[in-house]
């Protein structure tokens, strides 16, 4: 149990990836597979399971599976969520010194 007397939820899997040198995450439950992109030797095709159907996205290495805490992903507000311009932005997760920006690839 964590203080407060709560069950404790296990943590999230996360795939992390950069694109335009941000480093972003999807929940790894929606990858599939990862697949070398032809002649981008950076690049990679990550293949998603989701729920309309098959879809995939292209991100740069490296492509890292992580674990993150409940208690560290933020839902962005929704005044700051309104006015996002990254598509499938939907929250932050702290992740050592940093951020990492969380994706739904649903949104995609």
């Amino acid at each position: 149990m964590s203080p407060g007397g709560r069950e404790r939820l296990p943590p999230i899997g996360l795939a992390t990836f950069r694109s335009a040198g941000q480093v972003f995450a999807v929940e790894a439950r929606f990858v599939e597979a990862m697949e070398p992109v032809a002649g981008r030797p950076r690049a990679f095709e990550l293949a998603l399971d989701l729920p309309t159907g098959p879809g995939s996205i292209v991100v740069e290495a490296p492509v890292e599976l992580v674990s993150v805490e409940i208690e560290d992903i933020h839902p962005l507000p929704p005044a700051l969520a309104a006015r996002c311009s990254i598509r499938g932005l939907r929250a932050l997760a702290r992740r050592g010194e940093g951020y990492l920006l969380v994706l739904d690839p649903r949104q995609l």
